[in-house]
């Protein structure tokens, strides 16, 4: 099983904060998918069944997201 990795720059508190204040149900699935990669190390395939998603989605769509999320909330550069 292959386990997303979410870099140092968020905790896992952060992330469940920010997934619990979304704003509507796409914005509370993508911090959900970067807290449950985090916090609780679930696979893509996991994390996929939970949120509703294909594996193929956590996959290909969340690194980039959480590049992008990270780098918008904490100000850092974009790092891809």
């Amino acid at each position: 099983m292959n386990r997303i990795h979410v870099n140092d720059t968020m905790t896992a508190d952060e992330l469940k904060l920010r997934m619990c204040n979304s704003k509507d149900i796409q914005e509370h699935n993508r911090w959900q998918a970067l807290y449950m990669a985090k916090a609780k190390g679930l696979s893509a395939q996991e994390i996929a069944d939970i949120i509703g998603v294909s594996k193929y989605t956590v996959n290909k769509c969340l690194p980039l997201l959480i590049c992008l999320l990270i780098s918008i909330f904490t100000s850092s550069p974009l790092r891809l």
